[in-house]
């Protein structure tokens, strides 16, 4: 007879947990819970999307903060502006000087230095402080020839403001001595330290300036279109306004004959408008009536009758050429 076969005995629930792959088994109170791995999984992957979401939200925030919050000088000198475009002169000068102290590196430095000088010299008249101002001003931008040479002409105005001409002609005298400076910059320091000269009654240096600067001008106005100057010549649109300066020179050490030649190269180049014609006209009239030339000079006279600034001045002029003219043909008449 046939023996039958032995059953297996059924599997216990530790060895059935055993037998599933990627199950685990946990000890709970004398019983082994399952725990189903894919549920495990399941919420692990949703929590970690939770986190990454947390971490984007927090840095998207961080950069909107950073990007729309102002930068502490930005806003100090912000504020600073308000109150000068307000007239809050002392607020604005307390800001912009703390600008300055606190942000070594700002970008509106330029700006904040301007604006403070303003306020010390046109605000409140205080000369000492605005000079004080302009000598940080070029110690900071001393590398900059541009702003250099802004700073050094606001020096020399200001000096002569006060009457101090000697100062006003070495800060021009260092404008001109700037590379590169632009040629109606250079025009304007022309006149301006000529006048300082004349101011200080230097008119020997006055005449060496002008007639130098003028024969530079004057060569390259003439030079051939597409021609190329010495490496000396300076390229001056002022030739004209150098040569006028240059005549009242000559007039106030009464060199007539140098003024007369000068003034009638000026009027004959007609480069000025009807006004500044009328000007040099007028003074060249007065260089004729110096040589005797009342004939000339009343003619220049009448043609300038109605077109000169000051009108009143011309006509006491014409009255008493005509008395000389009188006077000149009763001579003739007795002789």
């Amino acid at each position: 007879m046939r023996k039958p076969e032995q059953q297996a005995a059924p599997a216990s629930v530790p060895d059935r947990m055993a037998g599933k792959p990627g199950c685990n088994r946990q000890a709970e109170s004398g019983r082994y819970v399952q725990k189903d791995c894919r549920t495990r999984k399941a919420v692990f992957t949703l929590s970690g999307e939770r986190v990454v979401r947390f971490f984007c939200i927090l840095l998207l925030a961080f950069c909107l903060f950073a990007c729309t919050s102002p930068v502490p000088g930005n806003e100090v000198f912000s504020r600073a502006e308000n109150a000068y475009s307000s007239g809050l002169y002392l607020e604005a000068e307390k800001l912009y000087e703390e600008y300055l102290q606190n942000f070594p590196q700002g970008d509106q430095r330029w700006r904040a230095w301007n604006n403070l000088y303003c306020i010390a010299g046109m605000v409140r008249n205080d000369n000492d402080k605005a000079m004080m101002l302009l000598e940080a001003m070029r110690l900071e931008y001393g590398g900059d020839s541009k702003r250099s040479c802004y700073v050094l002409d606001r020096q020399a105005r200001l000096h002569a403001q006060n009457g101090h001409w000697g100062k006003a002609a070495d800060a021009w005298r260092q404008v001109l001595r700037l590379e590169p400076v632009d040629n109606a910059t250079i025009c304007a320091t022309i006149l301006n330290l000529g006048r300082a000269y004349k101011m200080q009654g230097q008119y020997e240096a006055v005449l060496s300036l002008f007639r130098e600067n003028s024969r530079a001008a004057s060569h390259e106005n003439t030079q051939e279109p597409g021609g190329e100057g010495g490496e000396d010549d300076i390229i001056l649109p002022c030739t004209d306004a150098l040569k006028y300066e240059l005549a009242q020179v000559y007039t106030l050490v009464e060199n007539w004959r140098n003024a007369r030649d000068t003034l009638e190269d000026v009027i004959e180049n007609g480069n000025q408008d009807k006004e500044d014609a009328s000007v040099a006209k007028f003074l060249l009239a007065d260089v004729y009536i110096n040589l005797k030339q009342f004939e000339k000079a009343l003619q220049l006279l009448e043609s300038i009758r109605d077109v000169h600034p000051n009108p009143i001045a011309v006509q006491a002029n014409i009255s008493r050429v005509q008395g000389e003219i009188r006077k000149k043909n009763q001579k003739k008449n007795k002789k």
